[in-house]
């Protein structure tokens, strides 16, 4: 039966130096570099996995007819329905209702590309002041992890949206109840809730300031 055999002392040991064993110096190797990773990787926090990108949503009141044309669109004057649902935080956010301001709506895709061309078209507009008055939602629909800008929550945060945001679900329930037809779609609500225009692709911000100036009216 064999035994262990101990290790000599060091040179160092016999000197009278302090030796710090090999298995003991390799684990503070270790810690030392798993401390210098946590401090690299310690400005992500990982808040962006906790934006949800679906929520549930509760539709009260009549859906809208389906978008076809912004002129003679039968939903103008139409009271919108109330959308009831969750920011990405989980805070309750509601769209729609006689709230006694004018609302602009931005129904977006983070995955489309004239949904990215005109977010930044409405953060300008927003900087400019060409929205005082006017309460701006932007509603994450169509989301799909599988497409760019996903979770799309972070994607509005760096484009400097200042609005509210709701998140849709995955059946695209507030979509279909103001009868999206395209991206991005815009909806203006007067203070008493009912519709003042809808629009489906990118407008230019003269076009889009002129909607929410026809809801102040």
């Amino acid at each position: 039966m064999s035994t262990a055999t101990r290790p000599r002392p060091s040179a160092d040991r016999r000197a009278g130096l302090p030796v710090v064993p090999l298995a003991i110096g390799a684990v503070i190797v270790v810690l030392a570099v798993g401390l210098v990773i946590a401090l690299l990787g310690g400005g992500d926090d990982g808040g962006s996995s906790d934006l949800a990108a679906f929520a549930p949503v509760t539709v009260s009141g009549t859906n809208l007819p389906g978008f076809t044309a912004t002129e003679g669109d039968p939903a103008i004057g139409e009271l919108a329905p109330t959308v009831t649902g969750e920011a990405p935080d989980g805070a309750p956010v509601t769209v729609g209702g006689a709230t006694g301001e004018p609302t602009l709506i931005a129904f977006l895709a983070h995955w489309c590309p004239h949904c990215q061309r005109e977010l930044p078209r409405l953060v300008d507009l927003a900087e400019q002041g060409a929205f005082e008055g006017v309460r701006t939602v932007a509603v994450l629909t169509a989301t799909d992890a599988n497409a760019p800008n996903y979770p799309p929550a972070p994607w509005l945060e760096d484009e400097g949206w200042s609005g509210d945001v709701l998140v849709d679900d995955e059946a695209t329930s507030a979509a279909v109840a103001y009868g999206l037809a395209g991206y991005p779609f815009l909806v203006v609500l007067d203070g008493d809730g009912q519709v003042v225009a809808r629009t489906s692709g990118e407008l230019p911000a003269e076009d889009v300031a002129a909607l929410v100036d026809a809801a102040r009216a």
